[in-house]
């Protein structure tokens, strides 16, 4: 499983509202550092974009993880992992 398929993984799993927030704010600090007319403030708002960016993708990374230890079989005895 490649990265962006496990952080696909993830998305699936963070709640819908969770992820609408985070492309919202995504997207407004993109139009803010594109449309802006002061350097700092273009600066200020593609570094929260990217912060944004990193954070969510870390959200993803771990419940792609949760899910994933979820259904592993720790022990090798059932096959099945907790789920069973």
């Amino acid at each position: 499983m490649t990265l962006l398929d496990h952080l696909a993984h993830g998305a699936r799993h963070l709640p819908l509202s969770g992820r609408l927030l985070r492309l919202m704010t995504a997207c407004t600090a993109l139009a803010v550092a594109f449309f802006a007319d002061a350097i700092w403030l273009t600066v200020l708002a593609s570094a929260g974009a990217v912060g944004i960016a990193l954070i969510s993708s870390m959200e993803m990374h771990e419940a792609a993880d949760d899910c994933d230890s979820f259904y592993r079989d720790e022990d090798g005895e059932t096959g099945f992992g907790e789920a069973a």
